[in-house]
């Protein structure tokens, strides 16, 4: 069918938005490999955080992998959104209850020991951590549904302000915990970065778990 005229102008307005949310995005990690060297125990914190994060990455692989399918397959007319949106739940359900039963149960020392190869001491302090960071790959599952859903209503701006609020709210996590708090490296970073991916969504843009058809 025929389509409006692609023009720099809006290709711009839709594509800047998305570069600076690479850029912002990937200043969390580094972000927070600083803070672990303030943070008390330093070595080991950046010693085992790394694993922990790698672990828990091989899931979060799993919602960031989801965004471009569900922008191909809402369709036109949003005919898709319900059945993406209830794979997005299941999806998230799942990772957690996988994640949860590995965490607090004797698999979590077994896996950061036998099969990821952590010293016993230094798998000691990763169980705590993970047992934190649990829920990050849900909340990815929940970012990643509404940036595919801004994309696809071409409304990136939202987006950069959702990593850029998270960005800050690590950052912040990261001081008050690690400076105010005393907590171990590990575990400040862990809370940060939940409680940080928790704040994107919410106050980003204003975010919603519904399709904003009306925007």
């Amino acid at each position: 069918p025929p389509v409006e005229p692609l023009l720099w102008r809006s290709l711009l307005a839709f594509y800047y938005p998305l570069v600076l949310m690479s850029i912002l995005g990937s200043a969390v990690l580094p972000l927070v490999s600083l803070a672990l060297g303030q943070a008390r125990e330093p070595l080991a914190s950046l010693a085992v955080f790394p694993v922990v994060l790698a672990f828990g990455f091989l899931f979060r692989s799993l919602a960031i992998s989801f965004q471009e399918v569900a922008i191909a397959l809402l369709g036109e007319r949003h005919e898709g959104y319900d059945g993406l949106r209830r794979f997005a739940l299941y999806l998230a359900a799942g990772m957690l209850a996988t994640l949860a039963l590995i965490a607090f149960t004797p698999l979590a020392h077994l896996t950061f020991e036998h099969v990821l190869g952590l010293p016993p001491p230094l798998a000691e302090l990763a169980v705590p951590s993970f047992q934190i960071t649990i829920l990050y790959p849900s909340l990815t599952v929940w970012s990643i549904w509404q940036r595919a859903l801004m994309v696809h209503g071409r409304r990136t701006g939202p987006i950069t302000v959702a990593v850029a609020v998270e960005l800050m709210g690590t950052c912040l996590l990261l001081y008050v915990t690690i400076h105010m708090l005393a907590l171990i490296g590990t575990e400040a970073a862990a809370w940060s970065l939940v409680l940080g991916g928790l704040l994107g969504p919410l106050l980003g843009g204003g975010f919603r778990f519904v399709f904003p058809a009306n925007n």
